[in-house]
């Protein structure tokens, strides 16, 4: 094959990832795995180089971010391998990142810090701010997890700081999303409230359904806390439509379980039973580990509220040890406390 026609199938390629990335962003995600597909085929046979590696992690990302960790993981191991064996040290990097962010899901954190390591290290040597800017937030939210809110906070501000200068906008609706979850957590409303708005509008502007449906799902839980349980049903009800139009399971459930806990909080404890369960089933599918969980402590919940002690008692402890091992202290001791009731 000539340059030029080996320049022109790159070119296509390039082309064609662009325009799956763009579908996905707006949630059409068929198109978007046809168009990444077509340039993984044009791309997948000799001469080899990078794109074909950043094809693959672009595809394991649209993946992951539907739910479908499986599919996703094995994209990014293909990513690396074909980043190493034509030399393509940045993808590579972006792809171990990816890979962590799965291990991080599936609750093995420690995975999850090796892998940041190795991407953080080839990030510094090729002065990739973004990327580990997206370490940093990435590392947050482990920090958030295990109770270190102050860590989370620094990590969260220092990507937001890097992700503003490169004007990376995308990047910077992640960060406002987290720190948003980051304030409620820390009981400060007006900046929780703040940050989502911040997100959203960033969100909208790039017609970025995923996160759209996010940061509603995060809006609702806060106003729920609030009591202001028709609010929270409204935008319960808008993640869980954004979700649906995407084929997005994993952002499905935590829209379900949403809805499970205002059924709860309204007192229609049999359709809250029913809706953390289809929640639950959706959850493991996507081998969320803290989602899971999660859910489990809701179940508990509803199972106190149906006088259904045993069935609490049993769900709360199975919540109990996936905290543990996500090393969740705070849900660990919020969990044992229930435990203790029903002694």
């Amino acid at each position: 094959m000539s340059h030029d026609a080996t320049d022109d199938r790159f070119a296509k390629a390039r082309h064609l990832c662009e325009q799956a990335r763009a579908a996905e962003t707006s949630g059409q995600c068929e198109l978007a795995d046809q168009l990444f597909d077509e340039a993984i085929r044009l791309l997948d046979k000799p001469p080899h180089n990078g794109l074909l590696a950043d094809a693959l992690r672009w595809k394991g990302t649209s993946r992951r971010d539907r739910g479908e960790t499986h599919e996703a993981s094995d994209l990014y191991q293909r990513s690396i391998e074909v980043a190493r064996a034509t030399g393509a040290r940045s993808a590579e990097a972006h792809a171990l990142n990816c890979l962590a962010i799965v291990a991080q899901r599936r609750g093995d954190f420690q995975s999850a810090e090796v892998l940041y390591d190795r991407a953080a290290t080839l990030g510094i040597r090729l002065q990739d701010h973004q990327l580990l800017g997206m370490i940093g937030q990435n590392r947050g939210v482990i920090a958030q997890i295990r109770g270190d809110l102050r860590e989370a906070r620094a990590r969260y501000e220092e990507s937001l700081r890097a992700f503003e200068i490169a004007k990376n906008h995308q990047a910077m609706t992640w960060v406002l999303n987290n720190l948003g979850m980051l304030y409620d957590t820390r009981g400060q409303d007006s900046a929780s409230e703040q940050a989502y708005a911040r997100g959203l509008d960033l969100a909208v502007k790039r017609d970025d359904k995923r996160m759209e449906g996010m940061i509603e799902l995060n809006r609702a839980h806060l106003r729920m806390k609030q009591d202001r349980l028709d609010e929270a049903e409204a935008s319960c009800s808008q993640a869980y439509r954004l979700a649906a139009s995407r084929g997005d399971y994993l952002n499905a459930a935590e829209a379900l379980r949403c809805r499970g806990t205002i059924e709860r909080r309204r007192g229609n404890c049999d359709a809250a039973h029913a809706t953390l369960t289809l929640a639950m089933s959706l959850a493991n599918q996507c081998e969320d580990a803290l989602l899971s969980a999660e859910i489990l402590r809701d179940l508990g919940k509803v199972c106190v509220a149906r006088g259904e002690r045993d069935k609490a008692k049993d769900a709360w402890q199975m919540a109990r040890t996936g905290f543990l091992n996500l090393g969740a202290s705070a849900d660990v001791s919020d969990i044992s406390t229930r435990l203790d009731t029903l002694r």
